[in-house]
């Protein structure tokens, strides 16, 4: 989980987050894929470990052996930055959700997200872009999600250019240029730390 980022929901080791996220409570993450083109989608033809089928293997004094789980898509999420996930979103294994998108309460989301999309819905689709075009372009190339927070000081006196990205975008590229301005660099720790 990248700077400044929070969520109010337990989240999976196979999870990426970037940084200014904001992520509400009750997001949920679905289930491995069941293989439903084979005789049964029931663990008993791929995990002889599941307690039930262990269970009655044992009662039952048999040697039953499972086939393979079929292979699945990929299973890590990837949340790209400034990615706001409203309340009770269920996610699907393997997807991105890029730089800017807006994941609206009660969603299920199964495909990727592009940037600055907002979605929402069951399948989630495309509501509306929450900026044009050249503004996604502009906070995009700049990633200003590299920068601290506290460095926008020198650019939001008066709170104008927050509300203005196009604004805030091109005192941001000035103060890069100028170098007033450097990426922020935190200590990396982990789980373990």
């Amino acid at each position: 989980m990248g700077s400044f980022s929070y969520s109010w929901s337990a989240l999976p080791h196979e999870i990426t987050i970037g940084r200014y996220c904001s992520i509400a409570s009750g997001l949920n993450i679905m289930g491995t894929r069941h293989p439903y083109e084979w005789i049964s989608t029931s663990s008993f033809t791929y995990d002889s470990n599941f307690i039930i089928f262990s269970k009655c293997k044992k009662d039952f004094a048999s040697n039953y052996m499972t086939n393979t789980r079929p292979s699945s898509r990929k299973t890590n999420i990837t949340i790209g930055n400034d990615v706001w996930i409203g309340a009770n979103v269920l996610l699907s294994r393997g997807i991105t959700i890029d730089d800017g998108a807006v994941i609206a309460a009660n969603s299920v989301v199964t495909k990727d997200v592009p940037p600055y999309c907002i979605v929402g819905g069951n399948p989630a689709k495309i509501i509306k872009m929450r900026f044009t075009d050249d503004v996604i372009c502009a906070l995009r190339m700049l990633q200003w999600w590299d920068y601290k927070f506290s460095d926008f000081e020198k650019i939001a006196q008066g709170g104008e250019s927050i509300k203005n990205p196009m604004r805030f975008a091109a005192k941001l590229r000035n103060l890069i240029e100028k170098g007033d301005i450097t990426p922020y660099k935190p200590t990396v720790f982990s789980v373990e730390q």
